[in-house]
């Protein structure tokens, strides 16, 4: 498991976010919220920038919109916010050693995984959503395919008196290029996957691309895996939309990853 410099380069998106904030989970995460269906629910677990960047509020925006789905995207770093445009002097590679090394040491795995699926848990029964998916870019990678493990694969109930809850916590996840993964994360899933793959990505690497591609269809999971050359880890969320490479695949996998929500979350009309 690992994360690099390629993690922290990008570019932020034009635009306005149009979503609301509000809690969840018993009010004890702040949540950027777009969108008003009452039949399906999309949970964003956010790159290491996090909830309050304009990327992920307009991406956040663009599917509730196009999805016809409402939207998700907690604050799971509780306010510790990781910016780059505070240290422009820095080169990525000293940004990622004196600032996101660090950040990360305060967010790992075994800390962030209960409450990633204490909100998931949340959106069922606080929220009474009949369809869930999920979606994570970069940290968000490792936490969304964990969402997707069977119930006896998933970390115990924080409510132990809850009614348990029946069938798949999340019905679909889609992940564009996952940070912290591991083979074991790729063996349990056992719901629809949709795997946006940059080219040239140290992070998602190509022997965890070929375990994926071998593993998810052999298990008998539907897998959609999307290939995209020329383009580099973290473009899907942080692309140079001047770029035409970049704009392109960010044209493509948001339409992609559209489809694959409505298709998963009969969210058709």
């Amino acid at each position: 498991m690992s994360f690099g410099a390629c993690c922290v380069k990008g570019f932020k998106w034009n635009g306005k976010p149009e979503g609301r904030i509000a809690k969840i989970a018993g009010g004890r995460y702040d949540t950027y919220v777009a969108g008003n269906s009452t039949k399906a629910a999309l949970l964003i677990v956010a790159d290491v920038f996090g909830w309050s960047t304009d990327n992920v509020r307009i991406m956040a925006d663009h599917f509730a919109r196009e999805a016809n789905v409402t939207v998700f995207v907690p604050d799971f770093f509780h306010g510790d916010e990781l910016r780059r445009d505070k240290f422009p002097e820095l080169t990525a590679e000293e940004f990622f050693a004196q600032q996101l090394m660090p950040f990360l040491g305060r967010h790992p795995r075994e800390k962030r995984e209960p409450e990633v699926f204490a909100v998931a848990r949340a959106l069922r029964r606080e929220l009474n959503f009949p369809k869930v998916a999920a979606m994570g870019f970069c940290y968000g990678g490792w936490a969304v395919m964990r969402l997707a493990a069977k119930p006896e694969n998933q970390p115990a109930d924080e409510d132990k008196d809850a009614k348990p809850i029946e069938g798949p916590l999340v019905d679909a996840i889609s992940t564009a290029h996952p940070s912290w993964l591991t083979e074991k994360d790729i063996d349990q899933v056992a719901v629809p996957i949709q795997v946006l793959a940059p080219e040239f990505d140290t992070i998602y690497t190509p022997e965890l691309k070929k375990y994926t591609l071998e593993t998810v269809p052999k298990n008998g999971v539907a897998l959609d895996y999307l290939h995209f050359p020329g383009i580099v880890h973290g473009a899907l969320m942080r692309g140079d939309q001047t770029k035409t490479s970049d704009r392109l695949a960010l044209v493509r996998s948001n339409a992609a990853a559209v489809t694959f929500f409505k298709t998963n979350l009969d969210q058709f009309e």
